[in-house]
């Protein structure tokens, strides 16, 4: 309310939250239609505020709600696998133990723990399409048996690439198998073109399998498979990751606190790969 009839004035006062300009002389049935229609106003905006907030709210929920959906389906194929698969049970969760305990002596942010978290349990997802005869054969594989099973990281990508929780993740898994000097499949990448999480894994992942008993083999002693990681540095394994690799693997505890909360307590275990056997 004002008795100034410039043209500046008024763009003044609207751009500094005014509703409305009025100017003297004015009735009082304007001004209190202007008061009016600026409650009005006043009261729109705010339920629409209070609407965008609620439906934020519920969005997230759906969208936790959706995610714990595909959680407990990808849970229920793991445990799927590890039936096929009794000689690697808990094999998942160690190597989450292991790759946590290197990501987080590397300073690792905790978006990249989460998503290195997520890839560890489900790494070896694909190969609940590899045949029960073959993941328990006591023998060598034949060259067909072998490609079934060495395409299990692109199997796993594919199941898991509908769910946006878990895309980030995909590289990850699909790589874990890559070596450091390029012969690793399935992309034969080589060094820092390898996603820092996949490599990570693949030492972890070798380690456990090495350590546990499987059909073809007896289980490495914890001595033996340390020495074996050291020698594969620079070959097999990022050697800056054995590095970090070895100095924390006596201090970890095997509890399984770093599995996502949806599946601790459970024991987590598709099978995982030893040096010569994918």
């Amino acid at each position: 309310m004002t008795a100034h009839a410039e043209l500046e004035t008024a763009v003044a006062a609207l751009k500094n939250g005014a509703y409305d300009y009025i100017r003297k002389p004015f009735s009082f049935d304007i001004l209190f239609l202007t008061i009016r229609n600026a409650l009005e106003k006043r009261s729109m905006e705010c339920q629409l505020r209070n609407y965008q907030a609620n439906l934020e709210t519920k969005v997230k929920e759906q969208t936790g709600l959706i995610n714990s959906m595909y959680l407990r389906s990808i849970h229920s194929l793991i445990k799927a696998l590890e039936a096929k698969d009794r000689y690697t049970r808990g094999h998942s969760q160690r190597v989450t133990l292991y790759s946590m305990a290197i990501a987080t002596h590397l300073d690792l942010p905790p978006e990249h723990l989460e998503d290195l978290r997520y890839a560890a349990v489900l790494h070896d997802l694909g190969k609940i399409g590899v045949r029960e005869t073959i993941l328990n054969k006591p023998g060598s594989l034949t060259s067909e048996e072998f490609l079934e099973v060495v395409r299990h990281p692109e199997v796993a990508t594919r199941i898991l690439s509908p769910i946006p929780l878990f895309r980030d993740i995909l590289p990850a898994i699909l790589h874990h198998h890559e070596r450091f000097d390029g012969k690793g499949y399935p992309g034969r990448i080589a060094g820092k073109e390898i996603p820092l999480h996949s490599r990570i894994m693949a030492i972890a992942d070798t380690y456990d399998a090495m350590t546990s008993t499987r059909a073809y083999r007896p289980a490495l002693s914890e001595e033996e498979a340390s020495a074996e990681i050291l020698r594969c540095a620079g070959t097999q394994f990022d050697p800056e990751v054995v590095s970090v690799f070895l100095s924390v693997k006596d201090k970890l505890d095997g509890n399984g606190d770093l599995l996502p909360l949806e599946w601790r307590g459970e024991e987590e275990s598709p099978d995982g790969d030893g040096l010569s056997v994918p």
